[in-house]
C-alpha cells in the first residue's frame, strides 16, 4: 500500500472512531517518537464562546436534546 492510501485509510478510521466533540487532531512523527494532540470542543464551550464548529466526523457540534 502507498504511503498516500495509507494516510488517506488512517484519516478515514479516526474520523469514524473520533469522539463527537473532537474537532483537531495533531501529529508530529519523525526518526524518534511520535507526538499526537487533539482538541475537544464541548457544545457549551462553543455556545459561550460564541461560535460553532465542525467535528472530525463534518458535523456540527451541537447540544443533544
Amino acid at each position: 500500500m502507498s504511503l498516500d492510501k495509507l494516510i488517506d485509510k488512517f484519516v478515514s478510521d479516526v474520523r469514524e472512531q473520533a469522539p463527537a466533540t473532537m474537532t483537531t487532531l495533531n501529529i508530529f512523527i519523525n526518526c524518534e517518537e511520535y507526538k499526537s494532540s487533539a482538541t475537544i470542543r464541548t457544545p457549551e464551550d462553543l455556545k459561550a464562546a460564541g461560535v460553532s464548529m465542525r467535528n472530525l466526523h463534518r458535523d456540527f457540534i451541537k447540544h443533544e436534546k
